[in-house]
């Protein structure tokens, strides 16, 4: 797949914006960004993998996101990615776009941006962490991390 970055130098300005891909390359982007994210969710030891693009394509973006959760070996959720940010990702079915962060030339000045969280569970069928037990252990981790105490 070629990004531009082989040919010169990147994206042309507002190339997101303006749509530059056909139907067939965004298609050929979004199989291998699924292909990418569900290899690194595959990592023994990644417990989360954050998904980002300069896009504003939902091919590449909300699209990824549910064929992500759809196809990936291991028990993987989406979860909330900068809360605070006002604009949501798109309605999608297989993906909760108000779990996502956008932005876009129109209502934030960028060429475009995307941004997206996937969290590993136990492999599926199998036992492993519970939600709680992962919440507690990484509780207990960023209290070590910052010299304080265990907070509840």
């Amino acid at each position: 797949v070629k990004t531009g970055e082989e040919e010169g130098g990147g994206m042309a300005e507002n190339e997101c914006v303006e749509g530059g891909a056909s139907k067939e390359e965004l298609k050929a982007f979004a199989s291998e960004q699924t292909k990418i994210v569900c290899a690194a969710l595959s990592l023994p030891k990644v417990e989360v993998v954050v998904y980002s693009t300069c896009s504003v394509h939902k091919e590449e973006n909300e699209e990824v996101v549910a064929a992500v959760l759809r196809t990936c070996k291991r028990r993987v959720r989406q979860a909330t990615v900068l809360p605070d940010w006002p604009h949501r990702g798109l309605p999608t079915e297989g993906c909760d776009g108000r779990k996502c962060a956008r932005a876009s030339h129109d209502k934030d000045s960028t060429n475009g941006f995307f941004v997206a969280r996937f969290e590993v569970g136990p492999a599926k069928g199998g036992a492993g962490k519970t939600k709680d037990k992962v919440d507690s252990e990484g509780a207990k981790k960023r209290a070590r991390e910052e010299g304080g105490e265990e907070r509840a």
